[in-house]
């Protein structure tokens, strides 16, 4: 692949990793040979996941390809995120104005005015608290994105209004609403429902999927201080799992944390510990393994830096340093991982012979298919790259994984319009 196009921002890579504290040159050679990873196919079989008639993205291959499948949001945002995130385009607002409506359309057609969340067609209501807290913060941030609003309130918007609300009117605004979003006690019961000790991962996954409505509900303290008393201080890790089964429960709690604007308890063994498995040689049995080390980190040492005292914001910076020296091993390392997962299309798989038929508890394959998927795809390219750069800070020098060409190709083989 020509990486002309990546030479500027090398050399300033270079230059910056060097002056950090890193071997500038080193680095450079870890990222060159991780792109290599990637390249136009993995875009084409993006671009052909598209369905223009609905304007969304699909799951995989064979859930565009079988009777019972549609596009969903989560799907369709992070196929954005990718365009975006691998340097194609700078903005969203870049892609065809087609393109756009269409995405928009899809977006305003899963809302439900009668509680303000986001639901499918293919799942109905019938769906996870996860399932349902993802699809409404994708959606959000779609909206955000592209500049546009839905027609009445969402669920975040109407648990804010709520908290603002008394008697009668705060009643019926919490109506719609889940019932252990109602009240303090019902919250409370809720997180205690939880096993945190044997499925942090689960369990912090149901409560950072719900982080933006359990902080407009004004239960972010309760939620804090449950999670606090469920975390090992030696480590930073909760439940009894350990290795990267242990980093995927800290990255999901983490992510709450972050949502919350709290500060995480021993965040410096959080990044200690997720540094440990980074470089490890554990095998990865889903594509989250890797790029979930990367964002641990990152969440630990952003919150040191954010909420720390003088002591722990010194112990940032000498975590940061060891991240910085041991980056080119790690992404080495991430590299050799993230390829158990890759096909010959170009995209990934969730797990390293087949994909996940469900996706938070919602069907989105026929089965268990050696075949990538969009969110796996996502997680292995600009998902790790994203999350390597921004935990050693140099997002403003990542160098872009695609350029024009691969951008050209996208806009040939995505399904568009018959008359432009």
């Amino acid at each position: 692949m020509n990486t002309a196009f990546r030479k500027e921002k090398y050399e300033k890579l270079s230059a910056e990793v060097t002056r950090l504290g890193g071997n500038g040159n080193e680095f450079i050679d870890a990222v060159e040979d991780l792109y290599s990873a990637y390249g136009t196919p993995d875009v084409i079989w993006l671009a052909k996941l598209f369905d223009f008639d609905i304007g969304g993205w699909y799951y995989s291959n064979s859930a565009r390809d079988n009777d019972g499948f549609l596009p969903d949001i989560e799907s369709t945002i992070q196929a954005m995120n990718y365009l975006k995130g691998s340097g194609m385009v700078k903005s969203d607002l870049e892609h065809p104005k087609w393109m756009l409506e269409k995405i928009k359309e899809f977006n305003l057609s899963l809302f439900d005015s009668e509680d303000g969340y986001i639901y499918h067609k293919q799942w109905g209501k019938n769906i996870r608290d996860s399932r349902r807290g993802r699809d409404l913060m994708w959606s959000e941030d779609l909206s955000r994105r592209l500049g546009y609003k839905f027609p009445a309130p969402t669920a975040n918007e109407r648990l804010k209004a709520a908290r603002e609300a008394k008697g009668e009117e705060k009643n019926e605004t919490l109506s719609a609403m889940p019932e252990y979003l109602r009240s303090e006690d019902a919250f409370r019961e809720y997180m205690n429902s939880f096993d945190w000790e044997e499925k942090a991962y689960w369990s912090g996954n149901v409560i950072a999927a719900q982080g933006a409505q359990i902080v407009n509900a004004g239960y972010k303290d309760i939620a804090i201080e449950i999670l606090n008393s469920h975390q090992r201080a030696d480590t930073g890790i909760w439940g009894t799992a350990t290795g990267y089964e242990a980093i995927n429960g800290i990255l999901k709690i983490s992510c709450f944390y972050g949502t919350a604007k709290s500060t995480i308890p021993n965040a410096a063994n959080v990044a200690r510990t997720a540094m440990d498995c980074i470089c490890s040689d554990e095998k990865c049995s889903t594509v989250c393994y890797q790029f979930n080390a990367w964002y641990s980190a990152w969440n630990a040492i952003s919150n040191l830096r954010k909420y720390g005292n003088d002591t722990e914001k010194a112990e940032a910076e000498k975590i940061y340093l060891d991240l910085i020296r041991m980056a080119p091993e790690g992404i080495k390392a991430s590299k050799r991982k993230a390829l158990t997962f890759k096909k010959t299309d170009g995209s990934f798989s969730y797990c390293p012979g087949c994909t996940c038929p469900t996706s938070q508890g919602a069907p989105v394959t026929p089965g268990l298919i050696n075949e990538g998927d969009v969110n796996a795809t996502i997680l292995c390219t600009t998902g790790l790259v994203g999350k390597i750069f921004g935990a050693l800070e140099l997002e403003g020098l990542m160098p872009p994984i695609h350029g024009k060409k691969q951008y050209d190709a996208f806009l040939e083989n995505i399904k568009k319009p018959t008359k432009m």
